[in-house]
């Protein structure tokens, strides 16, 4: 990941690059599709929101939402996470409740 300013929407973007020698790899790049794809769908307060997935002169990218803090694995030097920080409760993680059942979590259709 690296930082990049962004200059028509004046926000700074944390951009994932997958490189060529890693997308002639058609697996890894399925993979790499796919958790653009996952991202994009999640909402959480502790994940950024994708801004944009693409390629440019044959560099595929994905660029989130920047989140200052520390990382997971600086955080995990601490010790583990108690499950109340690790498990988001449903109310977070789901844009809106599913009003057919009394949880929180949306059918998947």
């Amino acid at each position: 990941m690296a930082l990049a300013p962004g200059t028509r929407l004046d926000r700074t973007g944390a951009v994932k690059v997958l490189h060529q020698h890693v997308a002639a790899d058609p697996e890894l790049q399925q993979r790499f599709e796919r958790e653009a794809k996952t991202l994009a769908a999640l909402r959480h307060p502790h994940i950024g929101p994708v801004y944009d997935v693409g390629s440019q002169s044959g560099i595929d990218f994905l660029v989130m939402e920047y989140l200052e803090g520390e990382t997971l694995a600086q955080r995990l030097t601490k010790g583990a996470l108690p499950l109340d920080q690790a498990l988001p409760r449903p109310a977070e993680s789901s844009p809106q409740p599913n009003r057919r059942c009394n949880n929180s979590f949306p059918l998947q259709g």
